[in-house]
């Protein structure tokens, strides 16, 4: 597959969004499980899913309540002009 091709474009899109989206997931989680005070190792496993949630959130261009994700997908597609 050529490097330049749109399927490389979206993918790599659809990754750093993943990359973002665990981020700010993490960042939320473990604001969020110090501040209502999740007892104990509850704390690791409350950061781990919202980290994986959000980067799911952030990567999937078709999830209807990605805000993120799908304005920059729609933007790469309509900047490749190859569909």
């Amino acid at each position: 597959m050529a490097r330049d091709s749109c399927f490389v474009r979206v993918m790599s899109g659809v990754g750093i969004g993943g990359c973002i989206g665990g981020a700010v997931g993490a960042v939320y989680g473990s604001y969020e499980a110090f501040r209502y005070k999740v007892p104990g190792l509850l704390k690791i496993r409350h950061i781990g899913q919202t980290t994986v949630g959000s980067a799911a959130i952030f990567a999937d261009p078709s999830a209807l309540d990605a805000h993120f994700a799908t304005p920059i997908a729609l933007g790469v597609v309509i900047a490749i002009d190859e569909l």
